[in-house]
């Protein structure tokens, strides 16, 4: 039987319609809208595994961990060996078989083919967490996997901020200026996090994660404030330092030039390299403004202490 719902992402509208659990499940973390609806997006099942798209003459030109992206005359397609999504500028259509991993299901194909179907309408995925600080504004996180985004904005969360995201945002331009909006997903926490958060890990989901890592619903999180997205206002890349014997690390935050902002905000914008002219110059354009108009900070995380943040330039 199909089910069907409109969901929000990125502040837009999704008809969003499925068959089965597991395309349930993949869709419990995204709010409903009441926004007209901007793409189709189509989940269903099959005990069958997808056919490979070299099978149809595609030649594969990157991946996200297992999934393979391959050009198409309509947009793109994505297969892991066993499901795929066809993905296009008005819809995403994925076919979902039981013996694909979850975690690359949940965690990279359905998230890679709303990415890149929604960059056609100038929202932009970044590996970033964000954070709507009171008095500051919205500060993104930067970095890649394991570069400390989460354990940065829930410190921020238990100061009294709002979290947008953890780990993933969409940028936009929009008359506020640069917007972020979250991909709504649990949060994903380290041990010394969750520790000196004070989050239960016995109450968590452990995750396939070295190091260990556990998953907790978004509304654990601390202070218990959630932002629907951010107007961007500053900018903190976290850099983790190893711990000194018998010195007391001290917050020094280092403030980047644009140009040197510029550099950090790319590598998490992975994307940026795939689209033809008109789409990467647009995205480029929105990094330099970014870039150029948001305070920059390099934050050390020093090893086995939560930082300070109270000392963060606003």
């Amino acid at each position: 039987m199909t089910q069907a719902r409109r969901i929000e992402l990125a502040g837009f509208g999704l008809e969003a319609s499925w068959t089965g659990p597991l395309s349930e499940a993949l869709l419990r973390d995204l709010p409903p809208s009441a926004l007209s609806s901007l793409l189709r997006l189509e989940l269903r099942e099959s005990t069958l595994p997808s056919p490979s798209p070299e099978l149809e003459g595609l030649t594969w030109t990157c991946h996200f961990d297992v999934v393979r992206a391959y050009r198409s005359a309509q947009g793109w397609e994505l297969w892991d060996g066993r499901s795929r999504a066809s993905v296009s500028a008005q819809a995403v259509s994925l076919c979902l078989h039981p013996d694909s991993r979850p975690s690359i299901v949940a965690g990279a194909l359905l998230p890679m083919a709303l990415a890149l179907a929604l960059r056609e309408h100038g929202a932009y995925h970044i590996h970033a967490a964000c954070v709507s600080v009171p008095g500051l504004g919205g500060v993104l996180v930067p970095g890649p996997s394991g570069a400390g985004k989460s354990t940065l904005a829930l410190a921020w969360c238990r100061q009294g901020a709002a979290l947008v995201s953890d780990d993933t945002c969409f940028l936009r331009h929009e008359p506020a200026g640069v917007v972020a909006h979250p991909w709504p997903r649990e949060l994903h926490v380290g041990a010394f996090a969750a520790a000196a958060l004070e989050l239960d890990v016995r109450r968590g989901r452990p995750l396939a994660s070295l190091p260990p890592k556990w998953a907790f619903p978004r509304a654990q999180v601390p202070g218990g404030r959630l932002a629907p997205s951010a107007p961007v206002t500053a900018l903190a890349f976290p850099r983790r330092v190893p711990a000194s014997p018998g010195a007391a690390p001290r917050p020094a935050h280092t403030p980047l030039s644009p140009s040197e902002a510029l550099v950090e905000l790319l590598p998490p914008s992975a994307l940026v390299g795939l689209d033809p002219p008109p789409t990467r110059a647009a995205q480029l354009q929105l990094l330099g403004h970014l870039a150029s108009r948001a305070a920059a900070h390099r934050v050390p995380l020093h090893e086995g202490v939560l930082p300070d943040l109270s000392r963060f330039p606003s």
